[in-house]
């Protein structure tokens, strides 16, 4: 079996079980045998990307940024509650929905499950796009998916705010170095909770990091088009 139909069929067996207002749905995979072919019917999500992905574009206005954020991190939440790891946040995964303006997170191609009762979440492969890396997982060693889903969720935030990425270099090695070593640098105009929130997300020690639970206490988290408060949302198990 190739590595990209493995690649494919596990990406197919995450998605089958995920039932989230903010995670893009499966409803039916077609194989056909004529086209030794897999199709994949998907939730289509009107809106597109959250915005466009090529760094210095224009950022957010912060209530859209902060409605957006609150979704991303619900629908972490629960990928994370039922053992998945995303493992490739960024704007690009970020869809939107036209209608309702509720943000889904999609393209599960690299996320795998975490068996809770053994390992936990750790993990020693990096996986996604090397500006959205946590610092450890820019070197060898084992690390914890969760807390490496939160930085990427911590620089999608970042890049949601200020059009960019905190770290931006053409060479991958250079760029893993700038991620574990330099300091980030943000916008002098952003609020003072919202920065709050970001350093604390972006902490490079893990074991210092944010946790969701923390981020979803934090003042500048809330959902300006939800009547219902984020902290009372019912996550749906999967068996």
């Amino acid at each position: 079996m190739s590595n990209m139909l493995q690649s494919v069929q596990k990406e197919i067996a995450i998605m089958k079980k995920l039932n989230h207002v903010n995670c893009v749905r499966m409803f039916e995979v077609i194989d056909d045998p004529t086209s030794h072919k897999l199709y994949l019917r998907l939730e289509f999500v009107s809106g597109g990307q959250c915005m466009p992905s090529a760094n210095h574009t224009t950022p957010l206005p912060l209530d859209t940024a902060q409605g957006y954020f609150a979704d991303l991190i619900l629908g972490l939440e629960y990928l994370h509650h039922n053992h998945v790891l995303h493992r490739d946040i960024k704007p690009e995964n970020l869809l939107v929905c036209k209608e309702t303006g509720r943000l889904k997170l999609a393209d599960f191609g690299v996320s795998q499950f975490v068996n809770a009762e053994s390992e936990g979440d750790l993990i020693s492969k990096s996986a996604g796009t090397p500006a959205f890396m946590a610092p450890e997982s820019c070197v060898p060693g084992a690390f914890h998916g969760k807390l490496a889903d939160i930085w990427a969720a911590g620089v999608s935030l970042y890049f949601l705010v200020h059009g960019k990425c905190p770290f931006i270099c053409a060479n991958v090695l250079q760029l893993y170095d700038m991620i574990r070593e330099q300091e980030i640098t943000y916008d002098a105009g952003l609020p003072v909770p919202l920065l709050d929130l970001l350093q604390k997300m972006l902490e490079k020690d893990p074991a210092q990091r944010m946790r969701i639970e923390q981020i979803k206490q934090h003042p500048w988290f809330r959902h300006p088009q939800d009547e219902v408060a984020p902290s009372t949302v019912v996550i749906t198990q999967v068996p």
